[in-house]
């Protein structure tokens, strides 16, 4: 009996210490996150319940540092949850070295006074609903009605881009600026709604999902410059906005499909976009009602599709002084570029010069295939770029 009794034990402890290292594993195996507090601020006096170190003026900003805002586990993630939430204040503040994880909206600010607000050095983790709903997925952070912030020097990471969400999404909130910053596997990357004058410039994106790495909509004088932005599905993509420039920026992929652009503009009137890099996209850049548009000294390869590719509803583009090397893949028997627009041209009528085609041949001038009978009557013997 005794003997007995002494087995039972000793299988128990044997038990024990398994289910121990069991649970050991599983909980090493995904990461772990950690729980803190949830800061919500409605107004100027709401910064004093916190102690925060600052006093709220120029020079010397509330200071939220050193914070983690987050859950416990995956099956804590609300659809509203909210880590840090600000809203209707005029005080300075700065938001640094701080954790973010969880669900919809981590960091929610809204109506805050111009130039009020700064975001950086933080890290961001979005993870898994209990329950799925794509259509709204999982914001990392949402700015509305909150002009002049700038975030930097912060990390963007979620486990899926399926329902990852946007990284950072600004709605009417004009002249912010987002530089430097880290994005890797989201559904979209940052994205602007009727916000003028914003810059997104010196970020790097990996892995961005269905959506676009750089979304503007409805924003003018939209600024996106010296990002690297690779192996995502869309690079950047603009609607119905005037003025944008898209410059310096090195756009690339690993695997292409048929609805993949390295740059895609629709209804977007006196664009710049200069001295990208386009590599292995289906269109390097696609253009459908826009005008007035200046394409010039990018370097656009390796593209199954057209390198450029102008709708019907374009008018006036000029495109020269850009490097086309081994575009159209899919249809080698045509040109690199598609035109079907109106008025567009293919050199410049100033200095008569055009683009750099490398199967030129022994051809003095080169034909763009599309309805617009197209041609670059100087093209260039050597790249420019």
């Amino acid at each position: 009996m005794k003997q007995s009794l002494l087995i039972k034990i000793f299988s128990g402890i044997i038990l024990l210490a398994i289910a121990g290292g069991v649970s050991y594993y599983i909980y090493n195996l995904f990461p772990h996150y950690p729980s803190a507090e949830v800061m919500t601020i409605h107004s100027d006096n709401d910064f004093e319940k916190y102690n925060l170190p600052g006093s709220g003026v120029i020079g010397d900003p509330y200071t939220i540092e050193e914070y983690d805002l987050g859950l416990y586990e995956y099956n804590e993630v609300k659809d509203k949850f909210i880590g840090l939430q600000i809203t209707d204040t005029t005080k300075h503040f700065v938001v640094r070295n701080c954790s973010f994880t969880g669900g919809k909206n981590t960091i929610y600010f809204k109506n805050l006074a111009p130039g009020t607000a700064t975001i950086e050095n933080c890290e961001f983790y979005s993870i898994p609903q209990t329950v799925e709903i794509f259509e709204i997925g999982i914001n990392s952070m949402k700015i509305v009605n909150s002009s002049d912030v700038v975030i930097s020097k912060c990390d963007f990471l979620t486990r899926t881009s399926k329902i990852g969400g946007y990284a950072i999404e600004l709605q009417s909130s004009d002249n912010c600026i987002i530089m430097n910053n880290y994005c890797q596997n989201y559904y979209t990357g940052f994205a602007v709604y009727y916000s003028n004058n914003v810059t997104i410039r010196d970020n790097i994106f990996q892995e961005i999902g269905a959506g676009a790495s750089v979304v503007f909509y409805n924003s003018n004088y939209a600024k996106v410059l010296d990002n690297f932005i690779y192996d995502c599905s869309l690079g950047v993509w603009l609607t119905s906005c005037d003025f944008p420039v898209i410059e310096n920026n090195r756009i690339e992929t690993i695997y292409v499909s048929a609805t993949m652009s390295g740059i895609e503009m629709e209804d977007c009137n006196s664009a710049r976009i200069v001295n990208n890099t386009i590599i292995r996209y289906w269109f390097g850049i696609f253009m459908h009602e826009c005008s007035l548009n200046l394409i010039m000294l990018n370097l656009i390869q390796n593209c199954q599709g057209y390198g450029v590719s102008l709708s019907y509803d374009v008018f006036n583009c000029t495109v020269f002084h850009n490097t086309f090397k081994d575009n159209n893949q899919y249809n080698l028997s045509t040109s690199q570029a598609f035109d079907n627009s109106t008025w567009s041209l293919w050199y410049s009528p100033i200095i008569n010069e055009g683009n750099f085609w490398n199967d030129l041949g022994t051809n003095s001038t080169y034909n763009i295939s599309g309805p617009s009978n197209s041609i670059d009557l100087y093209p260039l013997n050597e790249p420019i770029i």
